[in-house]
């Protein structure tokens, strides 16, 4: 019991902690934010993610950078909502019979605001929230007017064009690289991503081990180093399949455009001029790691 009430009263705690950083970040356009909101159902699919309080992605496809007035409104629904205080799931989870089924999430909303985070969510089966329900489409409602005007790519050239103007924000370029060496008794391989205007770095070796993940903004970061080695390279324009000693993944993503291209010693081999621009964006994202890392 004494256990319970400690509990109960660390949640209020962070709750009340909650609902007073979003209530100061209204009218404080300095207070970054970042909100996730998903909801799908029989007639439609919607998402919305939110970076730094300015910079909206509607659906994965559009960009849409938000007014004063947007930015007021999405942080003024949590707080009358009571978001603070909502449950972290709604719904019951069913078991297969002999491991655990996937999660069928039909809707849910996520936050991280001045060092807190709070993530609600809306299972399929089981008791339904109509007030998580209720705010996750008045969220989604509020910018999907503006997602008609908002800026998509029409390829992955065009993507890392708009994103070396400037005309797309850092947080829209997703890559993540995995690279393992050809010599068993070198060092190990790595995973690297650049998602969300972060930058992460993980120790890996397939069978072996997985290391702990450094992380970071990319504030301070040339990021613009990074997309001009993509274009360089033409990353676009890379086969998915080439031969390469040196095991390599790479998956570059901007809004609704992507591209992988897989390196393994099995695999056809390709002209020296592929090959050579293909080896050279590798040892300029290297560099860009090892600078902001």
């Amino acid at each position: 019991m004494i256990l319970f009430a400690f509990a109960a009263c660390h949640a209020t705690a962070e709750s009340d902690a909650l609902q007073a950083v979003i209530r100061g970040a209204i009218d404080d356009p300095d207070t970054p934010f970042q909100l996730d909101v998903f909801c799908t159902d029989v007639q439609s699919r919607r998402s919305l993610v939110v970076f730094r309080g300015a910079i909206a992605v509607w659906n994965g496809e559009r960009q849409v950078r938000l007014i004063a007035d947007d930015r007021r409104a999405l942080l003024q629904l949590l707080l009358d909502a009571g978001f603070a205080d909502f449950e972290a799931r709604y719904g019951k989870l069913e078991k297969a019979d002999k491991q655990e089924a996937p999660l069928r999430i039909t809707c849910r909303i996520g936050i991280a605001i001045a060092g807190r985070e709070k993530a609600s969510l809306q299972l399929h089966d089981g008791e339904q929230s109509p007030d998580l329900l209720g705010l996750a489409a008045a969220l989604l409602d509020r910018i999907e007017p503006r997602a008609a005007d908002g800026i998509a790519v029409t390829s992955l050239e065009d993507g890392l064009f708009n994103l070396s103007e400037g005309t797309l924000a850092p947080e829209l370029l997703d890559l993540r690289l995995l690279r393992l060496p050809d010599d068993e008794s070198a060092t190990s391989g790595y995973i690297l991503r650049v998602r969300g205007g972060e930058i992460s770095r993980q120790p890996y070796a397939p069978g072996d081990f997985v290391g702990d993940v450094d992380s970071r903004p990319l504030d301070g970061c040339a990021v613009p180093e990074l997309i001009n080695a993509l274009a360089d390279a033409r990353v676009w324009d890379l086969p998915r399949n080439l031969r390469h000693e040196e095991t390599a993944e790479l998956e570059i993503a901007v809004l609704g455009s992507r591209h992988v291209v897989s390196a393994r010693s099995g695999f056809r081999s390709a002209d020296a001029e592929t090959l050579g621009r293909f080896e050279q964006m590798l040892e300029r994202i290297e560099s860009f790691s090892a600078e902001c890392l």
